[in-house]
């Protein structure tokens, strides 16, 4: 069974922003275990209309780093079947 020792996605979110001030955790390293486990979860679950894992890791190799993914209740994805207009 994960732990937070293990598993940065069950940190709450006031260590997650000292431990990646401290420089201790990576971001690239959060978003890669909230992506890991919204995919183990999200079958029972499912909490997510669309994850955006290789937009994700696209960021990441084009060095955009830490730029936020965005996410509401009313999701809006390009081209995808599900957009809706606001």
């Amino acid at each position: 069974m994960p732990s937070p020792e293990t598993d940065p996605s069950l940190l709450p979110a006031h260590i997650l922003a000292s431990e990646i001030a401290a420089r201790r955790l990576s971001p690239v390293d959060l978003v890669e275990a909230l992506l890991d486990r919204i995919q183990a979860k999200d079958e029972k679950l499912h909490a997510f209309v669309e994850v955006y894992r290789d937009e994700a890791a696209a960021r990441r190799r084009g060095g955009r780093q830490g730029d936020p993914i965005g996410a509401c209740d009313r999701p809006i994805a390009r081209n995808s079947d599900r957009a809706q207009a606001i």
